[in-house]
């Protein structure tokens, strides 16, 4: 799935970039760097983080089907030994 992997880096950075703006828009009270970027906020930035990082964790496991990859045992065992 070549087009699905390049498409990865374009679909996480969407989501980042928009999450960042929104939230920022909309949430944010505290610049960031006011005098490089007057309209960046600290909110924006770490909504635009936790947005690429759920993007890119739901990209992989459903649209590469990394979960295949992944040998369960460990994540079972731990499980289980809660």
């Amino acid at each position: 799935t070549g087009a699905a992997i390049v498409a990865f880096p374009l679909a996480v950075t969407w989501f980042n970039d928009t999450a960042a703006y929104f939230y920022g828009i909309y949430l944010g009270k505290r610049k960031l760097i006011p005098a490089v970027s007057p309209g960046k906020t600290w909110e924006g930035t770490v909504a635009g983080l936790a947005a690429g990082v759920v993007a890119g964790a739901l990209w992989a496991a459903f649209v590469l089907d990394a979960w295949r990859n992944v040998p369960l045992d460990p994540w079972l065992g731990a499980l289980g030994g809660l």
